[in-house]
């Protein structure tokens, strides 16, 4: 019976990493897809969009403030509701330097392009900010397989304040307040206590944008 447990066991432990990496295999994926899809939004709108903050899959009217965050407006850039969740069935995070969602804030030809930064600073697990990377001028957070700071299918914010000072960094990406978005972690916390942050975030300099969308000079 000791060795039936202990292979049972065994596989229940294989089967959970072999679920857990097919999750984050389709977030990825599904990164990939929003990424391409905001490009494209980008190429016939000349701007990034604003969040969804009301979930339901469409852009707000307009952004207020210097940063906005919500979920991709899946409908908004043309992607089904799947598409801008993660491999848990949670929306994946959005968040937008509101000045590149002006008209024409992101044009060929018209915006001098060169150097052009955004607000959105990914920081490493020292807090430091790396001075070879530009600041996004968006950001996707995917909040790892603990889910804390996620928007669940339901449209209810989970674990939205982890304590103070056990999580530091993936505590400031759960946030929500104004005053929290310039800031997204994107590694492991090294210092102890190191408690599971497991975070992805990928941002964009607004540059990159206009570089990926075919723009060759300012």
């Amino acid at each position: 019976m000791s060795i039936l447990g202990l292979m049972l066991g065994g596989g229940i432990l294989a089967m959970t990493a072999v679920l857990d990496k097919a999750a984050h295999d389709k977030t990825l994926s599904n990164m990939d897809k929003i990424e391409t899809a905001l490009l494209v939004y980008v190429l016939a709108n000349d701007s990034l969009p604003c969040p969804d903050t009301d979930y339901d899959g469409n852009e707000n009217a307009g952004c207020t403030g210097t940063a906005a965050r919500g979920i991709v407006p899946y409908r908004t850039v043309g992607l089904q509701r799947d598409e801008a969740s993660d491999g848990f069935n949670r929306f994946i995070s959005y968040a937008v330097d509101v000045t590149y969602t002006a008209a024409s804030s992101l044009q060929c030809g018209t915006t001098a392009f060169a150097g052009l930064d955004g607000l959105l600073q990914i920081r490493d697990s020292t807090d430091a900010y790396p001075q070879n990377e530009a600041a996004g001028g968006y950001a996707l957070i995917y909040h790892g397989k603990n889910g804390l700071g996620a928007v669940m299918n339901s449209g209810v914010v989970y674990g939205r304040s982890p304590v103070v000072g056990t999580q530091p960094a993936e505590h400031q990406n759960s946030l929500l307040a104004a005053t929290n978005l310039d800031r997204f972690y994107s590694e492991p916390l090294t210092a102890s206590p190191n408690v599971g942050f497991d975070d992805v975030i990928r941002a964009k300099a607004p540059a990159r944008i206009l570089y990926d969308a075919g723009c060759t000079s300012g």
